[in-house]
């Protein structure tokens, strides 16, 4: 069973080692553990203007998935860090993630979420379309927007 669950600094080194390998196993991104400084300390890079979830296979015991919350101005919100094992996919657990993360935005009257992405994820691009997240330039992302330099896609999600 999937249970999706806040982060807890147990969690951190699995969760990282998830994040990692997909994006260099899968996506043979050119991006490290180094280049991620908020993946050292999740807890104090995200829960404590944001927050931070994970899904959790209750029967194998681990993480399966995580998703991201870094608050920003004006009630705007960046989703980050949304990974998924390939093998969970087809199971709905990206869209249980994205639900948890737009029911906490919603229920603390937030107004835009924007995320950035690789092009090389075109799955998640075309999954995130179906959730109503359209398209925009790097431009059109509020100043505060934690770009990643290996991101070169941006959305942007209106919740009111």
């Amino acid at each position: 069973m999937i249970r999706i669950i806040p982060f807890e600094p147990s969690y951190n080194q699995e969760v990282a080692e998830l994040i990692v390998t997909i994006q260099r196993e899968e996506f043979n991104l050119p991006i490290n553990l180094a280049d991620q400084p908020d993946l050292f300390n999740i807890k104090v890079s995200y829960q404590t203007k944001g927050n931070f979830w994970i899904a959790f296979d209750t029967k194998e015991s681990k993480v399966v998935g995580c998703i991201g919350l870094v608050s920003l101005t004006n009630d705007n919100v960046a989703l980050k860090k949304m990974f998924v094992l390939p093998t969970y996919r087809k199971d709905g657990v990206g869209r249980k993630l994205v639900e948890t993360f737009l029911n906490y935005c919603q229920d603390r009257k937030k107004r835009r979420v924007y995320l950035g992405t690789n092009s090389a994820f075109e799955t998640a691009q075309l999954f995130y379309q179906r959730l109503g997240f359209q398209e925009i330039k790097v431009e059109d992302l509020p100043s505060d927007f934690p770009v990643v330099k290996v991101d070169n896609r941006f959305y942007l999600y209106c919740l009111h």
